[in-house]
């Protein structure tokens, strides 16, 4: 599991379910359907819409993104500065 404790955080306090999966897209999209949600992502980068796909797709993402400026009126800063990000550090240990 990989994810920054600040969006845990922010998901929490506007009251948006979350989960937790093993890394990759392909868990992400069983946790997506098993709970019916609708979107899905991982720390790389990849955001699912599973409405529209079964992987992580930017040019999907960005339009989504560029919708929900023009429909509230807010700027990208304003819409991500609910999230404080939380330091935090990977480290692969060998096996």
């Amino acid at each position: 599991v990989m994810s920054n404790l600040g969006l845990h955080i922010a998901m929490r306090e506007a009251g948006i379910t979350m989960r937790t999966t093993a890394v990759g897209d392909r868990y992400v999209l069983e946790e997506l359907r098993r709970g019916r949600f609708t979107l899905g992502g991982e720390q790389s980068g990849h955001v699912v819409f599973p409405a529209h796909g079964t992987t992580g797709d930017g040019i999907l993402t960005g339009l989504k993104l560029m919708g929900r400026m023009a429909s509230t009126g807010r700027t990208l800063a304003d819409l991500a500065s609910v999230v404080q990000t939380v330091p935090q550090i990977l480290v692969n240990v060998p096996v």
